[in-house]
């Protein structure tokens, strides 16, 4: 499903399968979860959980283009660096 996505603007390459997720880096991660995971959860996700989520994605979008980009980008790398070996179990 995710191949047939076109990229938006903001995603400088196409996305990575799922299966590959540990190599993500850090940017990767952050397009999948700003962009593509609202569409992809959408249906796989009960309701009220998928729009908490979609909530949550508002305010990391609202700060992803706020000044604190730094602190963002520290948060972000962190959870890609720790992602795989805290959710193997649940993948």
């Amino acid at each position: 499903m995710q191949r047939s996505i076109k990229p938006p603007s903001e995603a400088k390459c196409l996305p990575r399968s799922l299966e590959s997720q540990c190599y993500w880096k850090a940017t990767e991660w952050r397009v999948f979860l700003l962009l593509y995971s609202v569409v992809i959860l959408k249906g796989v996700l009960l309701e009220r959980h998928y729009n908490h989520w979609a909530l949550s994605l508002v305010q990391l979008y609202t700060q992803s283009a706020s000044d604190t980009v730094s602190v963002i980008d520290h948060s972000f790398h962190y959870f890609a660096d720790t992602a795989c070996e805290r959710y193997r179990s649940v993948v």
